[in-house]
């Protein structure tokens, strides 16, 4: 079965196949008679494979010890094999780049292939199933089905990626089968024996995600490689993941331990794999990043947070305290001094400290600070020990960064309870660390969720069009933009002729093409800005904001007639297709949007009753409404409104206590030290209260009636909104068993009754701190992901300006990355007019095509004329800033910002105003967004500057080349249209050479213009011939054919001066090769060097043929001009000896080009008969 559907997807000829060159690898490898010359040559035919063979033999894959350059040696060091294979990868994967569809992640597909391609070569000896070159060629192509399916299916491939995330309870698997009728594990088995794989990988393709259902006493070679390929997926997984987590790592190990690997062992083998990716990846130009260790992984997941280090210079106390603690069940590091501390927190990433205060060369404060002064250190925490207990020595410890502290000799139930303490901070700090990445990650998950969810929800699934819902939503957004801003507003209502008998006829399949073609001919004709859906069935709607009835009248016979013209093609059948549309504007009489798709429904119905394929028109559009007036932001915001309380600078802190003397006493000491208090007389009170608004930090009495401290702090701590908030119990028992009870219910920490002011507020600080950083953290998390999306879409923004060589393209890109960036509805970007007496809107975001068109402020008057030509910006935040200057501006916020650019009289220049109004979430501009604004003004005005100084040097260079050719012309009137037609041949040839392989990478578009203003130039250095040899009727003298020969060196050094004098002008360069070695021939006995081969260059060996064939074809006194076919036969029998063979080939394929442009551009007079002065006239004997 999934044989014949895969012979129908193939024969569609959208399946992803290897290239001519790499199914002749494939042919010569299984060859025995060929060698390996044969196959380097087949390489180097081939651009992309030979670069990415080259890369393969000089990376850690191939473990060669010295650099190669050359293709033999790496075919040789690699295997032929491997070559193939590698061939067959890299034409498969390059060529499917461009044509996925549109919910397939392409470049994560390759960065998985290739790991998987790496750790099936690095795990293979495990299985003992086959070589380790085969172990990474049957990794990478593994998942090609995947990539057929998208290649092939493209939007219902899409459609089936999107029901898979939003459905997780079906597979991916299932889908496709259900859909397709195949899966990508069979396609790929298919593919892989097409390409005559050996069957065993084949029938191991097909079942490497069904492997756990196989009895391990079916372990066969098959069984044994598709097993290798279930564990290198999620291998791949978890390395070409963007983020990687502890769990992804966790579940790794499980999947190695199933497939039969020793934990340990896979820990070694991926942490050796780790180390490797980042290396093999960058080669292939793959985005990657190390995991995480797996073996330190298990270790951490095994101790959880039972680690200590335990820091003093006296041994005895080391000893003393590392049997204690691991009588204890810790896990104790020690360590001598603050220095080896230090080193070990780093290396080991120790989260416990107890430090002695007292130690030579760093003490145990110096220790604190170090720590926490060191961005590498994470959090960690730390209690001193301390044999003092003065009040100024404790609040010394705490400013240095110390969490906690005991008094020695300390006792051994209060060191425990203590460290567990410290035990319970370090897993809250982890807990949140782990919620934070997992919150990133679900919001990552979330986004594309959502995403997804969007795309179906107001996507038509058959055409790819926005569906009825999400036309109606935005009709209804045109409409209230209308309201704001009095623009006009039509749409037009389209239904395709008899398309139930198209069904009847030719069945739904038929009528499905008709709809995706016709779907496609609408949307390719509509303007710009016109939006086009499918309502259901053979129905479709087209909006068209800022336009008249008239306007959307025409746009609506442009489409029909494109539809009409539009043959679709189904089966053995062409069928013709032809629409009727309605077209209804918005006028004073229509209410509502339900009422202009009536109109427009009736115009539709009129145009069907008429006859078909026509356009109707409903009505006739008035005057849109009038705009509203500005608004009153004093009546928006309110008048008296209350001011919000400022909240404590410190932090606020809950007192709960039923004592009241206690609550004043502890609220005095707190509010003296800068801290905002809320009491509370009970637990139910302290639970109302935190929730209503969450403090800082919380200090509990133990003793309450009803709800005590303890029962409070427990149901704190369940609470997901409160249990991040430390707590401080107060106790006045000394019973150790109530402290612990409450360390144990989650308090941060507790103080003994009678209270010891300094200490007390000491500890609030320390807690505070720890809040404050846990809420500064998760803000800066948010504020840098608003600077990410920044970041972003300048960075993009300077990529697209970097490589822009338009305008349009410059002024394009910056307005839709302002609108972006600041979030506004309307941007314009004004460049002055050709007079420079006033501006143009040259592009913008939500201003209506009449506005851009009449708006033309005259420099020096208005906002934008006043800010060109002062180049001082215009930034209005508030009413003050509007006086005077936006008094015609009905917004409340705005900015005008010049687009200055550095000159080279080191003096700013301004190139236009970039004007930035209608905030959508009604705010003024901040700081930060008036410096985006400054840099994007820049960015384009550079840019601007930059296109602007091309295009004159451009004008200049070609100046240049006409003066030289003129000069060269100058000599001989005889010559007519030759430099003309020498020029086109030579650019059609070197077109014809674009598509070789060889050449692809550098004839470009720059390379034919640069070829383009060469040409003209080959013969400059005849001026140099005297007239009584160039002018000479008869045969050349040796010693006269000698000075001709001279004007090659003449020519070339002319040109080298004009050089050294312009540098940059890359054309000039062309010239000079050209006119140097035109004459050179390609078996080493032309002049003036005798060069050989490729040792010509390229543009002169394109234009030795163009030259010789121009001059066979065009008369002169001494001889009649050949017929094309005599021409072309001796290029022909001058190819390897004069000519290079492979642009005689390009010759040969389009020589009916040749023979019209030669009848084109035919001189159209011939003078008395004069001697031949053209130097490519002196060689047609010797070609013929």
């Amino acid at each position: 079965m999934s044989r014949s559907i895969y012979e129908k997807i193939k024969s569609s000829g959208k399946l992803p196949s290897p290239s001519g060159v790499a199914l002749e690898l494939m042919r010569m490898v299984d060859d025995p008679a060929s060698t390996i010359e044969q196959v380097t040559r087949a390489v180097e035919a081939d651009p992309a494979i030979a670069s990415q063979l080259l890369k393969l033999v000089n990376s850690p894959l191939a473990g060669v010890s010295r650099a190669v350059a050359s293709l033999s040696l790496a075919v040789r060091l690699l295997g032929l094999r491997t070559v193939k294979n590698l061939a067959l990868g890299v034409s498969l994967l390059g060529a499917s780049r461009k044509s996925v569809s549109q919910s397939f992640d392409f470049e994560r597909f390759w960065a998985e292939s290739l790991a998987r391609g790496v750790a099936a070569r690095n795990l293979a000896h495990h299985f003992g199933c086959c070589a380790a070159d085969e172990a990474f060629t049957i990794g990478l192509l593994s998942r090609v089905g995947r990539l057929a399916l998208a290649t092939a299916f493209g939007s219902a491939y899409d459609a089936v990626l999107d029901h898979a995330r939003t459905a997780p309870s079906a597979s991916l698997a299932e889908l496709e089968r259900r859909e397709f009728g195949i899966d990508q594990n069979e396609l790929t088995a298919e593919m892989l024996t097409d390409w005559r794989l050996a069957d065993v990988y084949c029938h191991a393709v097909r079942c490497q995600d069904a492997i756990s259902e196989v009895p391990s006493a079916e372990e066969n070679r098959e069984v044994k490689i598709a097993r290798l390929l279930h564990l290198v997926g999620a291998v791949a997984t978890v390395l070409a993941g963007s983020e990687i987590y502890q769990e992804d790592l966790l579940a790794l190990g499980a999947t190695a331990s199933r497939a039969g690997i020793d934990g340990a062992e896979f820990s070694r083998q991926f942490d050796a794999l780790n180390d490797e990716w980042p290396k093999v990846a960058s080669i292939f130009s793959v985005r990657a990043q190390a995991a995480p260790s797996l073996r330190e992984t298990h270790t951490r997941a095994r101790r959880g947070h039972r680690d200590v280090l335990v820091v003093d210079d006296d041994p005895s106390v080391l000893h003393l305290m590392s049997k204690l603690l691991r009588d204890a069940g810790y896990d104790v590091r020690t360590a001598g001094g603050g220095k080896e501390a230090f080193q070990l927190v780093h290396s080991e990433g120790l989260q416990l400290v107890i430090a002695d205060w007292k130690m030579p060369e760093m003490d145990g404060l110096a220790l604190c600070r170090a720590i926490r002064g060191s961005e590498g250190a994470g959090f960690v925490y730390l209690i001193i020990l301390t044999g003092s207990t003065d009040e100024d020595s404790l609040a010394q410890a705490f400013e240095a960064g110390a969490d906690d502290y005991l008094v020695k000799p300390c006792k051994k139930e209060e060191l425990l309870s203590r460290l567990k303490a410290g035990v319970r901070a370090v897993a809250t700090d982890t807990r949140i660390a782990l919620q934070q990445r997992a919150l990133t990650k679900a919001n990552a998950e979330l986004a594309t969720f959502n995403q997804t969810l969007n795309r179906v929800a107001t996507t038509d699934e058959l055409t790819g069009l926005y569906n009825r819902r999400e036309a109606l939503r935005r009709l209804h957004e045109l409409w209230s933009t209308g309201d704001r801003h009095g623009q006009p507003l039509a749409c037009m209502m389209l239904d395709i002729d008899h398309f139930k008998r198209c069904n009847d006829m030719y069945g739904h399949d038929a009528g499905d093409a008709v709809l995706r073609a016709t779907a496609h001919a609408v949307a390719k004709s509509a303007r710009k800005g016109e939006v086009v859906f499918r309502l259901g069935g053979e129905e479709f709607l087209v909006t068209c904001p800022d336009a008249t009835a008239e306007m959307a009248a025409a746009g609506a016979e442009r489409i029909r007639a494109a539809v009409e013209a539009n043959q679709v093609r189904h089966a053995d059948h062409t069928l013709g297709v032809t629409i009727s549309i309605g077209v209804a504007a918005r006028t004073v009489a229509t209410p509502d949007v339900d009422a202009l798709l009536k109109a427009a429904d009736q115009a539709l119905y009129a145009a069907k009753q008429n006859g078909r394929n026509q356009v109707c028109v409903a009505g006739a559009p008035v005057s849109p409404p009038a705009r509203p007036q500005p608004r009153q932001a004093e009546a928006e915001r309110g008048a008296g409104a209350a001011e919000a309380p400022e909240p404590s600078a410190a932090g606020t802190v809950l007192v709960v206590d039923d004592d009241a003397s206690s609550r004043r006493l502890l609220r005095r000491l707190l509010e003296r030290d800068g801290f905002e208090v809320i009491e509370a007389n009970d637990g139910e009170q302290a639970l109302a209260a935190a929730r209503e608004r969450a403090p800082h930090v919380i200090v509990m009495d133990v003793d309450m009636p009803g709800m005590d401290g303890i029962e409070c702090t427990r149901r704190l701590k369940a609470d997901p909104a409160l249990c991040a908030c430390p707590v401080i119990i107060v106790s006045g028992h000394s019973d150790d068993a109530q402290v612990e009870a409450g360390l144990r219910a989650g308090a941060e920490e507790y103080v003994g009754k009678p209270v010891r002011h300094s200490e007390f507020v000491l500890r609030v600080r320390s807690m505070n701190r720890l809040q404050r950083s846990n809420i500064e953290l998760m803000q800066s998390n948010a504020v840098r992901g608003e600077q990410a999306r920044a970041m972003t879409i300048l960075f993009e923004l300077s990529r697209s300006l970097g490589t822009a060589r338009d305008m349009q393209d410059i002024v394009d890109e910056t307005v839709t990355a302002t609108a972006g960036l600041l979030n506004c509805g309307r941007v314009s970007l004004m460049l002055p007019d050709e007079q420079r007496a006033s501006l143009i809107i040259a592009g913008a975001v939500g201003v209506p095509d009449e506005l851009r068109n009449s708006v033309r402020p005259p420099i020096g008057s208005g906002v934008a004329g006043r800010v060109f030509s002062s180049g001082a910006a215009v930034i209005c935040n508030s009413e003050s800033d509007r006086a005077g200057r936006l008094d015609r501006y009905e917004t409340d916020f705005f900015a005008s910002v010049p687009l200055a650019s550095k000159a080279l009289t080191s003096h700013e220049v301004v190139v236009g105003v970039l004007n930035i109004t209608e905030r959508h979430d009604a705010r003024p501009f901040a700081e930060q967004e008036i410096e985006y604004l400054d840099l994007i003004c820049n960015m384009a005005a550079s840019a601007l500057e930059q296109v602007r100084a091309a295009a004159a040097r451009e004008r200049a260079h070609a100046a240049i080349v006409q003066g030289l050719a003129k000069l060269a012309e100058h000599r001989d009137a005889d010559t007519g249209r030759h430099l003309e037609r020498v020029t086109q041949v030579a650019l059609m040839l070197a077109s014809e050479l674009r598509a070789c392989p060889r050449y692809a990478a550098t004839i470009d578009e720059e390379y034919l213009k640069d070829l383009e203003f060469a040409m003209p130039l080959h013969d400059i250095g005849k001026v140099s011939v005297p007239d009584a040899i160039l002018l000479k009727p008869g045969p050349l003298t040796g010693s006269e054919f000698e000075a001709v020969k001279r004007h090659t060196l003449v020519g070339a050094s002319a040109l080298e001066s004009v050089i050294a004098k312009s540098p940059g002008v890359g054309f000039l360069a062309m010239a000079r090769d050209i006119a140097h070695y035109h004459h050179e021939r390609f078996n080493g006995t032309g002049y003036p060097k005798g060069l050989v081969a490729e040792q010509i260059p390229l543009a002169a060996r394109i234009a030795a043929v163009a030259d010789v064939y121009d001059a066979l074809r065009t008369k002169r006194p001494y001889k009649e001009a050949l017929s094309h076919e005599k021409a072309v036969a001796i290029i022909l029998e001058s190819s390897g000896s004069h000519f290079d063979p492979l642009v005689v080939e390009a010759f040969v394929h389009r020589e009916h080009d040749l023979a019209a442009l030669a009848a084109r551009l035919t001189d159209n007079h011939h003078p008395a008969p004069k001697p031949d002065s053209s130097m490519s006239g002196r060689v047609v004997a010797a070609c013929s």
